[in-house]
């Protein structure tokens, strides 16, 4: 995760969409590309 950013923006459900934060679910658990958090971060 970046720095700065709280961890609960990327736990629930509901920052993650409202925010527009880039993710995969994998079966039961949410995956985030490294790069595409970094690239939205920095918008």
């Amino acid at each position: 995760m970046p720095h700065g950013l709280p961890s609960y923006i990327f736990a629930r459900r509901q920052m993650r969409d409202a925010l527009g934060i880039p993710h995969r679910r994998v079966q039961k658990r949410i995956r985030f590309d490294r790069n595409e958090v970094m690239a939205w971060a920095k918008r």
